[in-house]
């Protein structure tokens, strides 16, 4: 993990919890922190099921994606993301299913409530074929996103993924460190 994205995670962890105002307030803040959680979870459940209409509304338009780690991607944009995903390798039955899963979010809602982060380790299962034989990968990470309110509902702003995926005998084209 590189010095920045180091800062990146440790910044949101050290950011204070608002426990001011009225109960109304703090009740606020509650709904705002579940609100936030709620978007990790769905990009997950999203991302696995392949429903790339509901996973991209969670992205804002100028959303910048980072994946660091043992694989170093930087995209900008939420259409040049939805292009990294939704494509025919993605689909259909000889596509890899995954499950990602998310645990010990660290949710940090500012002030106002109009921008929210949240820390979350997570672990990537992958099962897939590789020359006609089913195999599995995982590779495991953290990430932190950046949220924003639109409309009113938090959307993924930026989105820093720090893991080991070209460890993964399944990561997609390009992400492997395999030299052959």
């Amino acid at each position: 993990m590189t010095t920045e994205h180091q800062a990146e995670l440790l910044g949101v962890a050290g950011r204070p919890l608002f426990s001011d105002g009225t109960p109304e307030r703090r009740l606020g803040r509650l709904e705002d922190e579940r609100a936030a959680r709620d978007v990790v979870i769905r990009y997950g459940y999203f991302l696995d099921a392949k429903r790339w209409d509901d996973l991209f509304a969670l992205f804002t338009d100028d959303a910048v994606r980072v994946v660091a780690g043992s694989f170093e991607q930087t995209t900008n944009g939420r259409a040049a993301l939805r292009a990294l995903y939704d494509t025919p390798a993605n689909d259909g039955p000889e596509a890899d299913q995954s499950q990602h899963h998310y645990a010990s979010e660290l949710v940090r809602v500012s002030q106002s409530g109009d921008e929210a982060s949240v820390v979350a380790y997570y672990t990537v299962h992958i099962v897939g074929r590789r020359d006609g034989r089913r195999v599995r990968g995982t590779h495991q990470g953290v990430s932190v996103f950046t949220l924003r309110k639109v409309d009113g509902q938090y959307r993924i702003v930026r989105q820093v993924n720090v893991s080991d995926i070209a460890h993964n005998p399944l990561a997609p084209a390009g992400y492997t460190d395999d030299p052959g």
